[in-house]
């Protein structure tokens, strides 16, 4: 952990001895103003989200380099691959609600493929999908599966050039991250419901869980600063830019919200979430927070660490397992922390794609990790 850092925990820790609660957030401020200007950062935002609901936001640097508007804690941010998880909990509701299950298989949503696709896929289920154990690449050349079409229709076209190929490793016996999976699932889900998996997500997810600011592609568009723009480095300079990467990977992560609107997501996921109705019964979420070789450790010969959507792992602070994910589009990098055990989970995004990004973003999470078990309880 670096010297500031450091400081930063120690004085959190000082803080807490010595101060009411209320003051702890400006040590905080002074932290995450740190972490950003030492790694030349335009700007971030970091939070706490607690038993239902966001306790601290925190943001830092401007929205754009070179402009002088500032980062808001209101801000929408880009969370890259941080939303695969979104995308596996759509798989959930929809096995909640019996129109498939774990074992569906590809060709039982598509029977079409039946005749070309390989037979070594035969076998892979929408399971394998979204825990990245079917045996397909992480990406595939996006800009040449027709920009003219729709992203419904360039994800069809997908399908066809990954499935009817002979696989690179054998389905259900490796973990190999990739994009491809959460794409297909996507498609998958297009099939089963006729309806587009933006409109789905929105329509499934979104709108029941209030997260009015949730949209697609970058935060902000056609040259406005009204949203912190994205940065890619050259020539050693954070150059700002208003793209995303192609809409047909949505599904795989293009999605862009408050961290205010994440943490509702994070809430479902931690059971805190205040409902009318449950979006997800409680063993369907314990499932996506529970690796694929959990279920099948004799099918999944090489161990892997991620559930549906979800790295895990356990920590102390976490008192036992604790489910993380981190995405960049390279433009943007975000990184989400959750403690089911704890009810609580940590945000933190920054609006580049640099190399440190990954760091910033880890010593945020780090910092207001910290500064929560060293916080005062009433």
């Amino acid at each position: 952990m670096k010297r500031n850092l450091l400081l930063f925990v120690c004085s959190l820790a000082l803080l807490s001895a010595t101060a009411s609660a209320e003051k702890a957030p400006k040590v905080v401020q002074a932290g995450v103003d740190d972490i950003i200007k030492r790694y030349a950062m335009p700007g971030g935002a970091a939070a706490i989200v607690e038993n239902g609901k966001v306790t601290l936001k925190v943001a830092s640097g401007v929205r754009k380099q070179g402009d002088a508007e500032s980062f808001t804690v209101n801000d929408k941010v880009h969370i890259g691959s941080c939303a695969k998880a979104m995308t596996a909990t759509l798989v959930g509701m929809l096995i909640d609600d019996g129109k498939l299950t774990w074992d569906t298989k590809i060709t039982d949503v598509f029977p079409e493929f039946a005749d070309q696709i390989h037979e070594e896929y035969r076998s892979v289920t929408i399971s394998h999908l979204v825990s990245h154990y079917a045996g397909i690449p992480r990406s595939v050349a996006w800009s040449e599966l027709g920009a003219e079409n729709s992203a419904w229709e360039q994800r069809l076209t997908m399908m066809r050039q990954v499935f009817f190929q002979k696989p690179d490793h054998p389905p259900g016996k490796t973990y190999l991250y990739s994009n491809v999976g959460f794409v297909a699932a996507g498609a998958m889900l297009e099939k089963i419901t006729g309806e587009a998996w933006e409109e789905l997500i929105t329509s499934r997810l979104f709108e029941p869980l209030g997260m009015k600011s949730a949209g697609f592609g970058p935060p902000s568009i056609n040259g406005a600063i009204d949203q912190p723009w994205g940065h890619i480095v050259e020539s050693n300079q954070q150059v700002p830019i208003q793209v995303d990467n192609a809409a047909v990977l949505c599904p795989a992560g293009t999605v862009h919200m408050t961290l205010d609107d994440w943490g509702r997501f994070a809430s479902l996921h931690l059971g805190t979430l205040k409902q009318k109705k449950a979006l997800l019964q409680p063993e369907t979420i314990e499932h996506l927070h529970t690796p694929l070789k959990e279920f099948d450790p004799e099918f999944v010969k090489q161990e892997g660490p991620y559930g549906f959507g979800w790295d895990t792992a356990d920590r102390q602070w976490g008192a036992g397992k604790v489910l993380m994910h981190s995405g960049t589009n390279k433009m943007w990098y975000a990184t989400i922390w959750m403690a089911p055990n704890k009810k609580t989970a940590f945000l933190a995004v920054v609006n580049s794609g640099a190399p440190d990004a990954e760091k910033a973003c880890n010593e945020m999470t780090e910092g207001l990790i910290k500064y929560l078990s060293l916080k005062p309880r009433r």
